[in-house]
């Protein structure tokens, strides 16, 4: 008996049930080896699905490139790091917020320490623009505190 044609299928699992498949086959002539003709036809199959083989590169060389690759990454860590080391500047803590209650508080202990009710109110346009406690803006309470301070 005489092998005259030999041939190799092989799938590729591409996933979400999927696949590639190939499949090779070799005609024998008189005198050719089958273990060759089977080689050939796996190999054929292997670059169909997967590309074809490339032969690993010398380590030497690779170290090498690994080595030129290393150097710029260290200058560039360097670089990096002196430029987080600087400091943002500080951020000044907001000043504590004055109530109404708080200003007419500092009124009420103004115009009794200077036994004069016109006098606090004076302070209060001079240092607002207005002569009248609810017409005072938020923004101007602390100034008016401070300015009322005994």
């Amino acid at each position: 008996m005489q092998v005259v044609q030999i041939s190799f299928m092989r799938r590729k699992n591409l996933g979400n049930y999927e696949h590639a498949e190939s499949s090779a086959t070799v005609a024998l002539q008189e005198g050719e080896n089958s273990e060759e003709a089977i080689a050939i036809a796996q190999k054929t199959v292997a670059v169909a699905l997967n590309g074809p083989v490339v032969a690993p590169k010398k380590e030497v060389e690779v170290e090498a490139v690994k080595e030129k690759e290393e150097a710029p990454k260290k200058e560039v860590a360097k670089k990096v790091a002196k430029k987080v080391t600087k400091k943002a500047p500080a951020k000044k803590a907001a000043a504590p917020k004055v109530t109404q209650q708080e200003v007419l508080a500092a009124l009420r202990a103004y115009a009794e320490a200077k036994d004069s009710k016109e006098m606090a109110a004076q302070v209060m346009h001079d240092v607002t623009g207005v002569k009248k406690l609810n017409e005072v803006e938020d923004k101007d309470y602390a100034k008016l505190v401070k300015a009322l301070a005994v």
